[in-house]
């Protein structure tokens, strides 16, 4: 089983020749009932929880597609050949490495760029979830979907104006407001951090996950 997209950028699965398009989604937002794309003419079902195969496919009124098994085979089987290839290269060579279009990370490399534990530490941003309020905050001034170029530049011109002055009052020793539940899960975090180096791994990593 595998995931790809429509032409309308939609989520598409693939199992065992048939192809699926999403039908609908249960509250909890994790079960997923899936149909046969061929919807006039079969009723195949699928259903998925945290996109993990749930039971046995409804039966379909039409054969499996070989194009759709073929190619999930030579992509699988592609990826088997490339991988002496791939780890003698992350030993010998660049840390990056790109294969069918894929950019492909050393293991190193991966975990130096996700790991946020020296963030933590110098109390910075450990998610870009600022840089979506500033997004959310700044669609919201604009009011409109489709803005003229002249609004535009005019909403910019004012978000500049206030972004120099916040600076000026940060550069003065003002502390701006933070939320506090924030506040408190960085609070533990740090002291977390702090005492790594004492904690057992899976210790760490359970009380980590209770302030996630």
């Amino acid at each position: 089983m595998e995931f790809t997209f429509t032409k309308r950028n939609n989520r598409k699965l693939l199992h065992e020749g048939y192809a699926y398009v999403m039908d609908r989604t249960k509250a909890d937002n994790v079960t997923i009932f899936w149909r046969c794309e061929k919807r006039g003419e079969c009723k195949g079902r699928l259903k998925t929880v945290n996109d993990v195969l749930e039971g046995r496919p409804s039966t379909h009124s039409h054969p499996p597609s070989v194009a759709l098994t073929t190619s999930s085979r030579r992509f699988n089987s592609s990826w088997i050949r490339w991988m002496p290839t791939l780890t003698r290269r992350f030993q010998t060579s660049s840390p990056t490495l790109k294969v069918h279009g894929w950019a492909l990370c050393s293991e190193d490399a991966v975990v130096a760029m996700w790991n946020v534990y020296n963030r933590v530490g110098d109390n910075l941003p450990r998610t870009n979830n600022s840089v979506e309020g500033w997004h959310r905050a700044f669609d919201k001034r604009m009011s409109v979907t489709h803005p003229t170029l002249g609004r535009l530049v005019s909403k910019l011109r004012k978000e500049q104006a206030s972004t120099e002055l916040m600076m000026e009052q940060l550069a003065m020793g003002v502390r701006m407001r933070k939320n506090k539940q924030y506040e408190k899960v960085n609070t533990r975090l740090q002291a977390l951090v702090a005492r790594y180096a004492q904690e057992d791994v899976l210790d760490f990593l359970k009380a980590v996950a209770h302030n996630l």
